[in-house]
């Protein structure tokens, strides 16, 4: 079996349904089979490009949102032409860079920094002041100090940013083979002018950090460009010089510089109008991905990003960017570009000005408006979704796809599988699959942007231009970067009480309103705005305010018996939900499923009892609609009580210190035992906390501070269990507090605790 081959059980749950004659499935699925590509791991960025003067505020929010890894900074000539401020040597306006560089950080992401041009200080070749254009020819006195510019604005990255900065990736020009951007000088030839550039960067940032220290890529290539440009005369542009096409200008300059990674550009089209929708989705793609299969072979080894992308790179911005044939064409490059080995995608570009246009006044085709309040293109949703789905470590499937008109991507993780459907025709669709169980699918297309639908096992409809996820097991959408901040942040620490504090892990109750739910714009006009993390708060609060989805089932043992009191667990993180089994060994537990929305909190959900091993997982999953879903788990006897975690001291105390809202509760038990888990159950409401470690304490505390859900006696009946790392678990450990509690407990809120 292949690494991160997909669990025995749900292996076991593949119906690969016979292709009869009148209905051949459209898409064949082997989650087991290697797939046909060059590559079979998941290792993969999304990015954008960025430019200083629309990279703000909401720009920056939707970057986050969206979950990039990287954000293009360009610093071209519409960046020094407001930076640079003499002719005198390094006579910038740093701290303008150094801010712009601290917005893309802010937004989550990692940037990578593209020295487009050289500044007004670097003599042209003529020896006048450089134009600042990426068409500036440079003789060797210029190629020397655009070197030392290079080098210097890392250095002052370093000094602000620390030794991260110096991991960062840096890129030198743009499309050097392209004539109408960076002119004859570098188009022209072998790539030897482009080659000397960039030598000359490597020189600089050598002798300054060490050899091979900083990662310097391009050349920004110009994919399309086929080598055979006429001049207004029509004659060639490059007259007896070679005019190369891309692939051997990218040849030759990789031979003549040595890259650490790769970068080029690809659109579908250039002219409005210039290709019919289905030839930009269907041929020209298929160009595409012929492409990133040729420069991954290229490339030998070394990552390859596709750095600028979009269904139409004319300034003249085609309309159809903003509709749902962009989702399909970017998702389906996104596929295309994983399959064949490229490293991420930074689509041109993710925010546009007020109103549509640059600060130009041109047409423009960003992914989102500075405007936060103006709704996010459908192409933003798509990438969003796959962004949840593409996650590094995760291992292709073996899929084949019929219609040429249509694409797919499975993905294997851990338990979890995935099938990525891209419909490229302008037609509703009834789409054949074999090979997946059923379960869930959500829908980035024009009926809504984010919904949910069911695929039965057999068959899924697809809207015109439609992008789907089907994920038959409840924790394949794995959760956005700011979701994970968000959780962190709103859980604090062991020692510090954070936003949870006053309004419970879970986001409910307490001394101060409940806040789940908000959108970023009234979350950041609350008490919190100024709160560290509260930007990625926000969306993870919206996600636990998803519906509720309704997970049912059996824990039985190896013989197949019933297991009764056997805790099942849906563990969001920081915290989660619990029921108990009834005599039947059956269960019935209400907690979100994970794709209601983008920031929707997915569950992983774990059978716990103190006689038996941990499940982590369930043994089999099926569904019966889109509210609910059934498990089944299988628990294996623990042999004996050697090594099994002990805990001893539990309390629920009263919170007390500077500025500590009433109502706020230390939670909190003494352990025996190495890298356990400690979970803490509220017996009232089968909330779920997990406890931190306080370091180097000599009894092995686990505590954490929460805000209470119900009356103050309430709050102080739990009970407390640990899970070392082999599975074997501690016995409860139950709190009973002297005061009664108020209201029923135990097995009338479906909960009973075994002492």
């Amino acid at each position: 079996m292949r690494p991160g081959k997909i669990a025995a059980g749900l292996v076991v749950g593949l119906l690969l349904a016979a292709a009869d004659a009148t209905h051949p499935p459209d898409v064949l699925v082997d989650l087991e089979g290697a797939p046909a590509g060059p590559v079979s791991e998941v290792d993969f960025e999304f990015g954008t490009n960025e430019l200083h003067d629309l990279f703000v505020d909401g720009g920056i929010d939707r970057a986050r949102e969206l979950g990039l890894d990287s954000v293009r900074v360009w610093l071209g000539h519409r960046f020094l032409s407001t930076a640079v401020r003499g002719l005198s040597e390094s006579d910038m306006d740093w701290e303008f860079l150094l801010d712009y560089v601290a917005r893309v950080l802010a937004s989550g992401a990692e940037p990578m920094v593209s020295f487009v041009a050289p500044p007004a200080w670097i003599p042209a070749a003529g020896g006048r002041p450089s134009s600042q254009h990426e068409s500036e020819t440079l003789g060797a006195e210029g190629a020397r100090a655009y070197g030392e510019y290079v080098a210097e604005a890392i250095d002052r990255f370093h000094a602000r940013f620390g030794d991260r900065a110096l991991d960062w990736r840096y890129v030198i020009w743009n499309e050097p083979n392209n004539h109408q951007n960076a002119g004859q000088t570098y188009a022209c030839g072998s790539g030897e002018a482009y080659a000397a550039v960039f030598n000359q960067a490597r020189a600089a940032t050598d002798g300054r950090f060490g050899p091979g220290r900083i990662a310097l890529g391009g050349p920004s290539l110009d994919a399309i460009d086929s080598g055979a440009t006429p001049g207004p005369d029509g004659q060639p542009v490059c007259g007896d010089r070679p005019d190369l096409d891309w692939q051997s200008y990218l040849t030759n300059v990789a031979a003549r510089a040595p890259f650490d990674f790769i970068t080029w550009h690809w659109y579908g089209m250039f002219e409005i109008g210039q290709a019919s929708t289905h030839d930009a989705l269907v041929n020209r793609l298929g160009w595409f991905e012929r492409r990133v299969g040729l420069i991954t072979e290229i490339a030998d080894g070394r990552p390859h990003i596709v750095e600028e992308i979009n269904y139409n790179g004319d300034l003249a911005a085609d309309p159809l960017i903003d509709t749902q044939v962009n989702a399909a064409f970017l998702a389906s490059a996104t596929l295309r570009a994983v399959r064949q080995g490229a490293s991420g995608i930074m689509v041109y570009k993710g925010t546009r000005g007020p109103g549509g246009l640059t600060p130009r006044g041109e047409p423009d085709f960003g992914l989102w408006e500075i405007d936060p309040e103006v709704p996010t293109t459908p192409a933003y949703r798509a990438l969003q979704l796959l962004r949840r789905v593409m996650v590094d470590g995760g291992t292709l499937a073996q899929v084949e796809v019929r219609p040429a008109d249509l694409d797919a991507l499975a993905l294997v993780r851990g338990e979890d599988a995935a099938l990525v459907l891209v419909n490229l025709s302008d037609q509703q669709r009834l789409v054949r699959v074999s090979g997946l169980p059923a379960g869930p699918s959500v829908h980035v297309d024009d009926v809504a942007q984010w919904r949910t639908a069911w695929f039965d096992g057999d068959s899924l409809t697809l809207e015109p231009h439609a992008v789907a996820v089907v994920r038959p097991a409840a924790s394949t959408l794995a959760t956005l970067p700011p979701v994970a901040a968000g959780a962190a942040a709103y859980a604090g620490t062991a020692r510090v009480p954070g936003c949870a504090a006053c309004h419970g892990v879970d986001g409910a109750g307490g001394p101060a309103p409940a806040i789940r739910g908000v959108d970023r714009v009234t979350f950041a006009a609350s008490h919190a705005a100024d709160a560290a993390g509260a930007g990625p708060v926000a969306p993870f609060l919206a996600g636990l305010a998803a519906a509720t989805h309704a997970f049912a089932g059996e824990v039985r043992d190896e013989d197949g018996q019933p297991i009764e009191d056997a805790m099942v667990l849906a563990d969001f993180g920081a915290h989660g939900q619990v029921t108990f089994t009834d005599a039947n060994g059956r269960f019935h537990l209400s907690a979100a499923r994970g794709d209601a929305g983008p920031f929707a909190v997915v569950p992983r959900l774990v059978a716990i009892h103190p006689d038996f091993h941990t499940a982590a997982h369930p043994t089999s999953r099926t569904a019966t609609s889109l509210s609910q879903t059934d498990v089944e788990f299988e628990l294996t006897a623990s042999a004996s009580e050697d090594g099994r975690p002990l805990l001893a001291s539990a309390h629920v105390v009263p919170h007390t210190g500077p500025d500590v809202p009433a109502g706020v509760w230390t939670v909190g038990v003494a352990s025996a035992g190495e890298d356990l888990q400690v979970w803490a159950i509220h017996r009232a409401s089968g909330r779920a906390v997990r406890l931190h470690e306080v370091d180097g304490h000599p009894y092995g505390l686990f505590q954490t501070r929460i805000g209470a859900v119900n009356p103050p006696a309430n709050e102080r009946h739990w009970a407390f269990i640990a899970v070392a790392p082999d599975g074997t678990t501690s016995a409860f450990k139950d709190f009973r507090p002297g005061i009664q509690a108020v209201g029923e407990l135990g097995s009338a809120a479906g909960l009973r605790f075994p002492v």
